[in-house]
């Protein structure tokens, strides 16, 4: 008798688990990407084959084909068809090797990515970017953005300034 209950409890559990995550994927389906956690805002950077992605909620990373990237953890990009331009937090490592490190306050690197040549220029401190930006003519509308603001899966250009308002 023990041995039935289990059984039917153990099924009853799995059909509920089983609805609940038919459920998800339904409404994730109609309402698009609303999930959590690490990788559901991971998108492809326009069709050149570098992709952002959010390995944790500090651990964010640009990967690009021929082993061109930016490693964590990117604050802020841009990008247009020519160039990405990053801003990476500068990390302390915690013990030998550690590959994710603390953030470091008020630190950070700069970076360019030629992406027609699979080039990349960083780190770079500030002035530098500035530079580099200018000797390779980077469109200067192209703008750094909060990393959570850009997503080209949505239809938006996120590296380029709104319309200015019109004066009074």
């Amino acid at each position: 008798m023990a041995k039935t209950w289990a059984i039917a409890v153990a099924v009853t559990v799995s059909v509920i688990l089983l609805i609940l995550y038919g459920l998800h994927f339904l409404l994730a389906s109609f309402f698009g990407d609303w999930g959590f956690g690490p990788g559901v805002h991971d998108f492809s950077l326009k069709n050149h084959g570098y992709v952002l992605y959010h390995t944790s909620g500090i651990d964010i990373v640009i990967n690009g084909p021929s082993g061109v990237g930016i490693p964590p953890t990117v604050e802020q990009l841009a990008y247009d068809s020519n160039f990405i331009l990053a801003k990476q937090q500068q990390l302390q490592p915690r013990f030998e090797n550690d590959d994710r490190g603390d953030p470091i306050p008020g630190k950070f690197n700069y970076w360019i990515v030629d992406v027609n040549h699979s080039k990349q220029f960083g780190p770079l401190n500030e002035s530098q970017f500035v530079a580099k930006r200018k000797e390779l003519r980077v469109e200067p509308a192209l703008m750094l953005r909060d990393k959570f603001t850009v997503d080209p899966r949505k239809n938006q250009e996120p590296s380029r300034p709104g319309p200015t308002p019109p004066a009074r």
